[in-house]
């Protein structure tokens, strides 16, 4: 609603419509397990001061990530397994909660470093679905909530209805 509008005609080319853009700042770091081992697959994400996220990336086979794009402001980070690891997600600095993450401060083009994470081995929940008459359902979705109504991490059937659900923290 606050740009500049550009008319623009069939036929002609509108020229001079030029821009001048701010570095943007980023964060980096690496995560562990707790045996210092680089995890790689894991999903890094930066939460702005409303809690909505648009900034992921994946860490490299060596641990590291490098969140970009993210303009001047506090961030709260978040990491979650997305590959086969069976860690347990965090925020930082060890947080288990966006309300009491803690804050990591980005200038525009700077790069703020060390938000690492080390990430615990996590538990496991497995079973069965089937309807009625004892038949597995396949693709059913199966999703978790931790005891303070925090989703968890979700698993699907398979073939044979089976499903397993993994990187949970000790809770009910």
């Amino acid at each position: 609603s606050q740009a500049t509008l550009v008319t623009v005609t069939a036929g002609s080319e509108r020229t001079g419509i030029s821009a001048q853009l701010t570095r943007a700042g980023s964060i980096t770091g690496a995560v562990t397990d707790s045996s210092n081992y680089p995890l790689d697959d894991i999903c890094v994400s930066a939460y702005d001061s409303s809690g909505f996220s648009n900034w992921n990336t994946k860490t490299d086979s060596d641990g590291t990530h490098e969140l970009r794009n993210l303009t001047t402001g506090d961030f709260r980070v978040r990491f979650d397994d997305c590959g086969d690891n069976n860690v347990v997600g965090e925020y930082y600095a060890n947080r288990q909660s966006l309300s009491n993450a803690t804050r990591v401060s980005v200038t525009n083009g700077t790069v703020t470093p060390g938000i690492n994470a080390t990430l615990s081995r996590g538990g496991s929940i497995s079973g069965t679905v089937t309807d009625t008459s004892n038949q597995p359902l396949v693709g059913i979705c199966v999703r978790t909530w931790d005891s303070n109504g925090d989703r968890g991490p979700n698993g699907t059937t398979d073939a044979l209805g089976h499903y397993l659900i993994d990187g949970l923290d000790t809770d009910s």
